[in-house]
């Protein structure tokens, strides 16, 4: 499940059923529009959530990434468009263009990157303009 520090004590937060027994392997904190943050959650078995603005929604991630979110990070481009990056254990890792209905992931598989021979992978948080 998921905990937050308020006070001075941890809270558990348990909104969803899914979340009751659930291992949560990767958190994220985006800025949100006005001030409204997001928080990004990647699961063992469950794919990808979002809470904003008192709600949950799931986000589509590949078929063959069997669920398995080891990592995230958001970024933005030049042009404004946001991507969300999710590395998949033993797939390699994606982008999905957010704000963009039905948008496709776009993959990066383990043996398609030059040089690189791991199974997981760990995405670095973007810099202050939203670069990786």
């Amino acid at each position: 499940g998921l905990a937050v520090l308020e006070g001075g004590r941890w809270a558990f937060y348990r909104p969803l059923a899914w979340l009751e027994n659930e291992i949560v392997q990767a958190i994220h904190l985006e800025g949100g529009r006005e001030g409204n943050p997001i928080v990004w959650v990647g699961t063992r078995a469950n794919g990808i959530w979002s809470f904003r603005e008192g709600s949950w929604f799931q986000h589509s991630i590949p078929s063959k990434a069997q669920s398995r979110v080891m990592d995230l990070a958001i970024t933005a481009s030049p042009d404004g468009r946001s991507w969300l990056w999710a590395s998949f254990q033993h797939m390699g890792f994606g982008r999905l263009e957010l704000g963009k209905q039905d948008a496709p992931w776009t993959l990066y598989r383990t043996g398609q990157l030059p040089g690189v021979s791991g199974t997981a992978f760990t995405l670095l948080p973007p810099d202050l303009k939203g670069h990786l």
